[in-house]
């Protein structure tokens, strides 16, 4: 049987034919069928949509390797040729979209499924830490490579010297394998002013943290009545804060909400009702009308139909932001964390 024979859709079962021209694209054939290979590509619409099917990454190959030799005469197969010019990703894409185009079945081609960024398929895929600079969601990018990986402010593989709230050792950045599972853990390393992370919706407790803006919060459930003073807000007169008892107003399971300042506790807001507004909107009843980095309805704290309160960001620039002692981040997945004032994204997977 000749070559063209073999090559004939007409003359063969098309599932024989499929393993032809899969031994064709994979460079298995001799130099005579694969120029027959290239002429019934360029004219065949069976062996067209067949070749679209077949394993396109090495099609891919073939056709550098092809466009290589069509450039500059190879004399070494292991080595590129001086002046070689390697195949630009917009002209394999244009060779792809050319043969899906030239195939009356190409809707039902594999080529016409979208084509996914390689990656790899064995090893677990590379994490990087991008460290923000002020102002930018951008920044220095560290791939790690090896853990722990400690951030601190005079020790660790990352050092911010020039931060005060950064703990000396405050995070740690470690890989960990569970049933063949790797993922990375953000931990902190026990540091005074915490890790936050950056949240669209979280339920919150009694003593969680939070940030909004230049704002730093405390969220207090009453373990037992009060029957102190302390600055409370008037939500009448919110940008006047006055002293005032609890002992009448909140009782044991009552909330409130402490803004926490480098001092020590500012105004405090009892949450007698089932919702409140952060940001620096004069209606929020938690209001913030000179902090340039709260939006003018920031956040909302909720109170479920079972007495849960539910922090949630509403499409603010700057995020809301909750303490967390850890973060586990999976395989293809993100998150932002802060640290004193420097903020980091962590990627897994992920592309930058």
């Amino acid at each position: 049987m000749t070559d063209a024979s073999r090559l004939n859709p007409l003359s063969n079962p098309i599932a024989n034919l499929f393993d032809e021209v899969r031994e064709n694209i994979l460079g298995r054939s001799s130099s005579a069928k694969l120029g027959l290979f290239e002429t019934q590509l360029a004219r065949d619409p069976t062996v067209v949509d067949i070749a679209t099917r077949v394993e396109p990454d090495a099609f891919v190959l073939l056709l550098q390797r092809n466009h290589m030799r069509s450039k500059s005469e190879m004399t070494n197969d292991h080595e590129i040729p001086p002046g070689t010019e390697l195949e630009t990703n917009e002209e394999i894409e244009r060779v792809r979209e050319e043969l899906k185009r030239s195939s009356p079945n190409h809707k039902k081609s594999y080529a016409d499924r979208p084509a996914q960024p390689y990656r790899p398929t064995v090893r677990p895929p590379a994490a990087n830490l991008i460290v923000c600079d002020d102002g930018e969601n951008i920044g220095e990018v560290i791939r790690l490579r090896t853990d722990p990986f400690i951030i601190g402010r005079t020790e660790g593989d990352f050092q911010v010297p020039d931060d005060e709230q950064i703990s000396s050792r405050h995070v740690a950045l470690t890989r960990q394998t569970l049933s063949g599972q790797t993922r990375w853990v953000v931990t902190d390393l026990q540091s005074r002013n915490g890790l936050f992370v950056r949240v669209g919706k979280s339920p919150i407790a009694h003593q969680s943290e939070f940030l909004t803006g230049g704002g730093r919060y405390r969220l207090e459930i009453m373990q037992q009545t009060i029957s102190e003073t302390a600055a409370f807000a008037d939500l009448n007169q919110r940008n006047t804060p006055k002293t005032r008892a609890f002992e009448n107003n909140l009782t044991v399971g009552g909330a409130m909400l402490t803004e926490l300042l480098a001092g020590g506790v500012g105004t405090r807001i009892a949450l007698d009702r089932e919702q409140f507004w952060i940001g620096s909107d004069q209606e929020c009843e938690v209001c913030r009308p000179n902090d340039p980095f709260v939006s003018h309805k920031h956040a909302s704290l909720t109170r479920s139909p079972k007495g849960t309160w539910v922090l949630q960001n509403h499409d603010s620039l700057n995020g809301v932001w909750v303490r967390m002692p850890q973060i586990v981040l999976e395989p293809g997945k993100k998150c932002e964390f802060q640290i004193g004032e420097q903020r980091f994204r962590l990627r897994y997977g992920v592309s930058l």
